[in-house]
């Protein structure tokens, strides 16, 4: 009689981060859920559909202020377990009435001012990076998805530095202002995701790969007596 032996192992590396618990992730199906605005004199609107897919965040900022977008409580604190993951989201220009600018070209504020830049920030430090350098804007078209790797190469620092901003975040902020001058943006599908694989440690690893080799175990004995591999 063969039975069949199933283990899992779990594990996580020595010294790294524990894998974060679940993806954080705004659809804007039901509302605007938590994201606001530094542009106070901006219009911020929850539209039901028309989103990538469903409902979508749209700012509108003909007032000439510029669109910084606020991360919620959800998206701040301890993000370690994040490190290795992506910070993904949607974006759309839906009216295009400013004019192109470059934010580091004499405008004041410089590149913070380009469309898809991104900072995340703590009492470690500051980390920043610009998803679309150059003042490039999205497209009139249809929906894009711009991603960023949660690693400090990515962001252009050192793999220790970024993990201690990553420990504890208090401000999290998306620049969707691509024009100088009138816009109006959607933006969808903000998520922070863990990494999708976890390593095992070395000894660890060895040890679920000598349990792939045992394939079934014959029971030619009563329980009381030692499990045999059949090797046939």
């Amino acid at each position: 009689m063969k039975h069949v032996l199933l283990i899992t192992v779990l594990g996580t590396a020595p010294g790294s981060a524990p894998a974060a618990d679940a993806d954080v992730l705004a659809t804007f199906d039901n509302g605007l859920e938590g994201w606001g605005t530094a542009d106070i004199l901006g219009i911020t609107t929850h539209v039901a559909t028309g989103g990538n897919p469903g409902g979508y965040f749209q700012h509108d900022n003909s007032e000439l202020q510029f669109s910084i977008l606020i991360a919620p409580e959800a998206y701040l604190g301890d993000l370690s377990g994040y490190i290795g993951g992506a910070f993904p989201f949607d974006g759309i220009l839906l009216g295009d009435g400013g004019e192109f600018f470059n934010g580091p070209a004499g405008i004041p504020g410089g590149v913070f001012l380009d469309y898809g830049t991104i900072q995340i920030a703590g009492p470690a430090g500051t980390a920043q990076v610009d998803l679309l350098p150059g003042g490039t804007t999205p497209s009139l078209d249809g929906w894009q998805t711009y991603s960023i790797a949660l690693t400090g190469a990515a962001w252009g620092l050192s793999d220790a530095s970024f993990a201690a901003i990553m420990t504890d975040v208090t401000s999290l902020t998306i620049n969707i202002e691509g024009l100088w001058g009138p816009e109006v943006n959607g933006v969808d599908n903000i998520a922070l995701r863990g990494a999708t694989l976890v390593p095992l440690p070395g000894g660890l690893a060895l040890f679920a790969l000598s349990l792939l080799g045992l394939g079934a175990v014959r029971r030619s004995e009563p329980l009381s007596h030692p499990l045999t591999v059949d090797r046939r």
